[in-house]
C-alpha cells in the first residue's frame, strides 16, 4: 500500500505533526511544534482527512487503513503514571489517582476509570518502558527462551542503555501496566527474585532463539495507549536537568493512539524554587499549558487553608523558599492523605481547564471543594476472587466479614454465598452518619440485605428485602415494611444522620423517620441460607451533604 497523505509505522502509529502532503515525517520534526501539534485541537490530522475526502477514493481508503485502530480523542479513562508518589506511599491507603476517581465519580454522569500505574522506586527510564513509550531491551541468558519455565533476563533502556528496575515495590505481579509482556514474540511475565529478573512464558511451546537484545512490549504498550495520560516522572532520577525526562515523555506522547492526544505532565515536588527553577522552565518550554508545576501549587498558604491546616512555622519557612509545606508530607518526600488529596484536586482542575472532562458525561454533582467526601466506594470492577482482605478503590477500606460462607468478587459484583447461617461482608467507613448508595445486581431468592452501622453480629441496621430492621443486643426489631418490589437493578439510597433515616429505592422515598441510636461505622451486605447467591454492585458511603 502507498499512503499518499499519511504514513504509519509498523506499530500503526501516525505522525502527529503533519502537513497535507507530508509522507514519513521524522520524529525530530514532530518536536518542533509540540504544543500546537499535540494540543486539544491538533489540526494536522483533521486537515489531512479533509484533503483526502476531496481527492480520490483510493486516498480515502489509504488513510482509513493507515489510521485503523486510532480513536478520535484520548480517553475517557485516565492513567496516572509514575513512581511511589503516584502509588500513594505515605497516604495511609489514599493516592492522588483515587482522589481523582472520587471527584469524577461523584460529579459526572458517565465517570471514567482512573488507573493507578505508580510503582515505587522507578526512574523515568523504567517508567517509560513500563507504560509504553521507550521500550526496554531484554538480553536473554543463553540466547534462547526455553520451551517452558523461567529464563534469566537482563533489562536496560533502549534510549540511553541504562539499567532499568521494574517491580521494586510492586511484588512479582507487575499489574500496573507491566505484565504480561512480549519478548521476541513470546507472551509471558517478568518477575524479580533476589535482584534477578526472570521471564516465564505463559504457554509452553518451542524454544525461541534470542541471540540479540529484544524489545519488551508491556501490557500498557499493547492496551493503554488510548487513555488520557497524567505523567509524573523523574523524582528517582536524581537530576536537576529535565532534558532526558522530557525526551522520554515526548516519546510516550508520540505513542498515544488518538488523533487528539490528551495528556499532562507534572513537575517534581521535592526541592525548592532555587533548586527547581531551571528544571521547571525546561518543562514549561517543552509542554506549555500541559505542564503542571505541582511544587509551586502546593507551596501556598491557600492550599493549607483548603486542607483545613493551620500553618506551622516550618510550613511558613518552606513556603518562603518555594518548597512543599511539611504539614502535607509524611516523611519529607511522600505525602500524607491530605497532601494526595490536594494533588488529586490540582490534577482534576488542570484536566478540566483543558476540556478533558467532556467525555465523562454531564456535570451532575458538586466537583468543588464543597463536595461531600467519599468514605469508601467499590465498583468491584476487578478480577474474580475472594472479597475479604481486598480494599475499596476509593477510601482504601478493607473488606472483612463474619459468619459462615464465602464472599467473593464475581463478574464485577460482590457475591455472598452463605453455608448454614448468616454471612456479612462489611468495610469501615469511619463514620456512622453517612449517605449510602448501592445497586442490587442479583436477587438472592426473594430478598436482599444491605447492612449499615454494623458493630458486630449482635448490632446493626439492615434493609432485608422490603423490611428496615434494627438488631440491638441480638434482638431484631422491624421498623417498617416498605412498598417497593425487590428486583435486580434496584438502586438503594439511605441517609443516616443520628436517629434520622431516609430510604429511597430507584429515586422514590419509602421511609423518612427514626431508627435506634447506633454507633457502628461499618457498611456492606449480608446473606442468609434462604437468600443465597445475591450480588451487589457499586456501593458508595459518603459524607452527608
Amino acid at each position: 500500500m502507498v499512503n499518499r497523505l499519511i504514513s504509519a509505522d509498523e506499530n500503526n502509529n501516525v505522525p502527529d505533526s503533519l502537513n497535507i502532503r507530508d509522507v514519513n515525517l521524522p520524529d525530530r520534526l514532530q518536536d518542533t511544534a509540540l504544543n500546537a501539534t499535540y494540543g486539544p485541537d491538533a489540526p494536522g490530522i483533521q486537515a489531512a482527512i479533509a484533503a483526502a475526502i476531496a481527492n480520490s477514493a483510493t486516498d480515502v481508503d489509504d488513510i482509513y487503513e493507515a489510521l485503523d485502530g486510532f480513536a478520535m480523542i484520548s480517553g475517557p479513562d485516565v492513567d496516572g503514571e509514575g513512581d511511589s508518589l503516584t502509588a500513594g506511599a505515605g497516604g495511609n491507603g489514599l493516592s492522588w489517582p483515587a482522589v481523582l476517581q472520587e471527584i469524577i465519580t461523584g460529579a459526572y454522569s458517565k465517570p471514567c476509570t482512573v488507573n493507578n500505574l505508580g510503582v515505587g522506586g522507578e526512574t523515568s527510564a523504567t517508567i517509560v518502558g513500563r507504560v509504553g513509550g521507550v521500550p526496554w531491551l531484554a538480553t536473554v541468558a543463553g540466547g534462547s527462551i526455553p520451551a517452558s519455565g523461567p529464563v534469566v533476563v537482563t533489562l536496560k533502556s533502549s534510549d540511553t542503555g541504562v539499567a532499568v528496575a521494574p517491580l521494586l515495590q510492586d511484588g512479582v505481579t507487575g499489574g500496573r501496566g507491566l505484565n504480561p509482556v512480549d519478548i521476541a514474540g513470546v507472551r509471558g511475565s517478568l518477575s524479580l527474585n533476589a535482584g534477578v529478573y526472570s521471564f516465564t512464558r505463559t504457554a509452553a511451546g518451542s524454544a525461541v532463539s534470542v541471540p540479540e537484545p529484544a524489545e519488551v512490549t508491556t501490557q500498557a504498550m499493547r492496551e493503554r495507549r488510548g487513555n488520557t495520560k497524567v505523567m509524573w516522572w523523574g523524582t528517582n532520577d536524581g537530576t536537576s536537568d529535565a532534558t532526558t525526562i522530557i525526551a522520554r515523555e515526548k516519546a510516550s506522547i508520540r505513542k498515544l493512539k488518538a488523533f487528539k492526544k490528551r495528556w499532562i505532565v507534572l513537575g517534581l515536588s521535592n526541592g525548592n524554587e532555587a533548586s527547581r527553577a531551571a528544571m521547571d522552565a525546561q518543562l514549561l518550554a517543552a509542554f506549555g499549558d500541559r505542564f503542571l508545576n505541582i511544587r509551586k501549587y502546593l507551596s501556598s498558604t491557600a492550599v493549607l487553608a483548603q486542607a483545613g491546616i493551620t500553618p506551622t512555622q516550618a510550613d511558613m519557612d518552606a513556603i518562603a523558599v518555594g518548597a512543599v509545606p511539611p504539614s502535607l508530607l509524611s516523611d519529607g518526600l511522600h505525602f500524607t492523605a491530605e497532601g494526595y488529596r490536594r494533588i488529586g484536586r490540582a490534577i482534576y482542575e488542570k484536566l478540566k481547564a483543558l476540556g478533558f472532562n467532556d467525555q465523562w458525561g454531564t456535570l451532575i454533582g458538586d466537583d468543588t471543594e464543597n463536595a461531600p467526601s467519599i468514605y469508601l466506594e467499590d465498583t468491584f470492577n476487578r478480577a474474580d476472587g475472594a472479597l475479604y482482605s481486598t480494599t475499596t478503590p476509593i477510601g482504601g477500606k478493607a473488606w472483612s466479614g463474619a459468619g459462615a460462607g464465602t464472599a467473593t468478587v464475581e463478574s464485577g459484583a460482590a457475591a455472598l454465598n452463605p453455608t448454614g447461617g448468616e454471612i456479612f461482608a462489611i468495610a469501615d467507613a469511619g463514620s456512622s452518619n453517612a449517605a449510602v448508595k448501592a445497586t442490587l445486581k442479583t436477587v438472592g431468592g426473594t430478598s436482599a440485605q444491605l447492612v449499615m452501622r454494623y458493630t458486630s453480629t449482635a448490632e446493626y441496621l439492615i434493609i432485608s428485602g422490603k423490611i428496615l430492621r434494627s438488631r440491638v443486643g441480638n434482638v431484631n426489631t422491624d421498623i417498617t415494611t416498605m412498598g417497593y418490589t425487590v428486583a435486580a437493578g434496584n438502586v438503594y439510597e439511605v441517609t443516616l444522620n443520628g436517629t434520622n433515616c431516609i430510604v429511597k429505592v430507584n429515586g422514590t422515598e419509602y421511609y423518612n423517620g427514626t431508627v435506634p441510636a447506633m454507633s457502628g461505622t461499618k457498611f456492606g451486605f449480608a446473606a442468609y441460607p434462604t437468600t443465597n447467591a445475591q450480588r451487589w454492585d457499586d456501593i458508595r458511603v459518603s459524607e452527608l451533604p
